[in-house]
């Protein structure tokens, strides 16, 4: 995906600051600094706000893959060009099993709390380079084990 940014420069994404996240994270956000460009203007693009990512990737014609689930319950796929020049296409999808997150939430709208007790979260802020917050990161912990804290990574990670 950084053979896009660098042949668009004028569509680079801001500096991200990711935050130190849970130690068995890799996932789709480890991507985020390269497509959120593309993650925004999905999320923009959504008439029912708020609006999460809960998965991202690329499919096999290039185009950037962006995966929300809706406040209303609904699961939409938005289709988006990598270089971030063409309208991002919405279509709502079933969903196909399990989301293992994490979720990604946008400020101003506050992260994911579950009404299941046994179900909660370890929120993580990202923020631009200058510290403006963006949104969060939200990780589910397992079941059963809410007042435990999630391990974390110690330091944060910085993408320019």
């Amino acid at each position: 995906m950084a053979d896009d940014v660098a042949a668009n420069p004028d569509r680079q994404p801001p500096g991200l600051i990711m935050p130190g996240r849970p130690a068995m994270s890799d996932d789709w956000s480890d991507n985020l600094p390269i497509i959120y460009n593309q993650v925004a203007g999905c999320l923009n693009a959504d008439p029912t706000p708020p609006a999460r990512v809960v998965d991202a990737g690329k499919n096999a014609d290039g185009q950037i893959v962006i995966d929300m689930l809706g406040e209303d319950g609904s699961y939409i796929r938005c289709v988006s060009d990598p270089s971030g020049k063409s309208k991002p296409v919405l279509l709502k999808q079933a969903i196909t099993g399990d989301l293992v997150g994490p979720i990604y939430t946008t400020t101003p709208y506050s992260p994911p709390q579950s009404a299941d007790a046994r179900i909660c979260y370890e929120h993580y802020p990202v923020t631009d380079n200058t510290g403006w917050q963006l949104g969060w990161l939200s990780y589910v912990r397992h079941q059963n084990d809410c007042g435990r804290a999630i391990e974390k990574n110690s330091q944060n990670r910085h993408f320019f």
